[in-house]
């Protein structure tokens, strides 16, 4: 039978892994990791793969371990086919998924005693290894953005850029039942039209089904500039001599604030302050970034290119690469910003700053992304002069910490609600299947899209089958 199913980001944000199957063979898009604390996504990935996920073919829309993360296991569990992507996604992988791997490894003394303290009896190992990455790797086959695919006599495909992030796509996948088509439209993570670093999405046409995010299907749209917020803080915080501290995901976030900040010293809004970007990570993928300026916004890349700099380098912008530096910038007391991977401070170098840092009530920690709860991150946001501990030490947080939103790659409510009701101007939809969301977020889509004049709107449940 026809079928699709969802083993991940199913009334959840991570783990994203659909199944779809014809008559003879089987396409799995995504294989990503759950990710949140460390405990419940290791039980949580550590399930893979009891579904008994055997596909044919993979196809990766993008680079993010919970869209990516999982691959290596599925090729330790038996998977040799190819893993499909864009050339761009290809590149990222190859950092992401070792680093994901060392993490793993690094994490597991600490998971084994957070386990032990809440009564788990099992053994913790790792879910795969830098073999695992290796062989992976070898199973991809890059594929150019427009490029038609044809797997079998059944099925093909298609990758569209969707604006999320480098290399990120959209996947069109047809699968012909004896001369009926069944065309699916799957979003991925689907970008918006104010990112100053990705293009605009586009809209697909010859669809049958549509299968959307909901991510922030509960905030309907970018709150207030946070460009000046972001110009702002610093200012304010460089006037009292302080440092500014800026958590940030090594792919994107990090591309996009180092954008703005470019931009900033070149319209001289931007005090005379050094800037330091510090992760072996982020900076990779910076390099990334300069490689694929053709995937970027037109309008920003021109900006650049029209007087002829490069867009990740100016006057003033260090990359550290050298743990002395590391150190030294750490230990300085002078007035800085410094941009550090992770974005919720649960892992990375911006540890080794906050360590530093956070107990002097002239610093500034900005948090330019979401923070979950439970994380260093959340936090440091929820208690000035409260006491947090990293790696072990307790430190009072005298310093300032703020939250700004509207630098996500993900579409905004009001984005997502426009683009259905566009994609289905162009189609003739059968079903929409909400995924990629908290159950609130999904469920308020749902219903806002149902007063839209919407049908079949589908919330699925992980593991169910859905016929085509």
């Amino acid at each position: 039978m026809n079928s699709i199913r969802f083993y991940g980001a199913v009334d959840e944000v991570t783990g994203s892994k659909i199944e779809v199957t014809s008559w003879k063979d089987s396409v799995l898009m995504d294989c990503g990791s759950f990710q949140g604390h460390r405990d419940s996504s290791y039980l949580a990935n550590k399930k893979f793969p009891e579904e008994n996920i055997n596909p044919n073919f993979v196809i990766l829309s993008h680079a993010h371990i919970d869209h990516a993360g999982m691959i290596p296991a599925l090729v330790k569990h038996g998977y040799s086919g190819n893993i499909y992507s864009t050339p761009a996604t290809y590149d990222l992988c190859k950092h992401m998924l070792p680093d994901a791997a060392k993490v793993m490894e690094k994490d597991l003394p600490i998971i084994s005693k957070m386990l032990a303290r809440s009564g788990h009896k099992q053994n913790v190992d790792v879910l795969y290894d830098e073999k695992d990455v290796s062989d992976s790797l070898k199973q991809f086959v890059a594929v150019p953005y427009g490029e038609k695919v044809k797997l079998t006599e059944e099925i093909e495909f298609e990758l569209t850029d969707n604006c999320h992030i480098l290399g990120s796509a959209s996947v069109k996948l047809t699968v012909d039942q004896k001369g009926r088509k069944h065309k699916i439209w799957y979003t991925s993570d689907l970008g918006h039209d104010k990112s100053i670093l990705s293009n605009k999405p586009v809209y697909p046409q010859d669809i049958t089904h549509l299968i959307i995010e909901t991510t922030y299907g509960n905030k309907s749209t970018i709150p207030g500039d946070p460009v000046q917020a972001l110009l702002d803080n610093i200012v304010m915080t460089y006037r009292r001599k302080g440092k500014i501290i800026i958590p940030a995901f090594s792919i994107h976030r990090m591309q996009t604030i180092i954008l703005i900040l470019h931009k900033l010293y070149r319209e001289n809004a931007l005090p005379n302050i050094p800037i330091y970007v510090d992760s072996p990570l982020g900076n990779k993928v910076t390099g990334l970034y300069g490689k694929y300026k053709d995937h970027l916004n037109e309008e920003t890349m021109d900006y650049f290119t029209r007087q002829g700099l490069d867009p990740f380098v100016f006057d003033g912008l260090t990359y550290i690469n050298d743990i002395a530096d590391t150190m030294l910038v750490s230990k300085s007391s002078d007035p800085c910003i410094i941009i550090s991977a992770s974005g919720m401070c649960e892992g990375g170098m911006v540890r080794t700053y906050l360590k530093d840092n956070i107990q002097n009530s002239l610093n500034h920690v900005l948090l330019v992304g979401y923070s979950a709860s439970g994380t260093l991150g959340r936090r440091l946001l929820e208690g000035r002069n409260e006491q947090v501990i990293i790696d072990g030490e307790k430190y009072i947080a005298k310093c300032q910490t703020t939250y700004i939103e509207g630098f996500s790659a993900h579409a905004y409510l009001d984005y997502l609600l426009d683009y259905v009701d566009k994609v289905a101007e162009l189609n003739k939809l059968k079903k929409i299947y909400l995924i990629h969301g908290e159950p609130d977020a999904v469920r308020n889509v749902k219903n806002l899209l149902q007063e839209r004049g919407h049908k079949n709107i589908i919330i699925p449940k992980k593991g169910y089958e859905y016929k085509l």
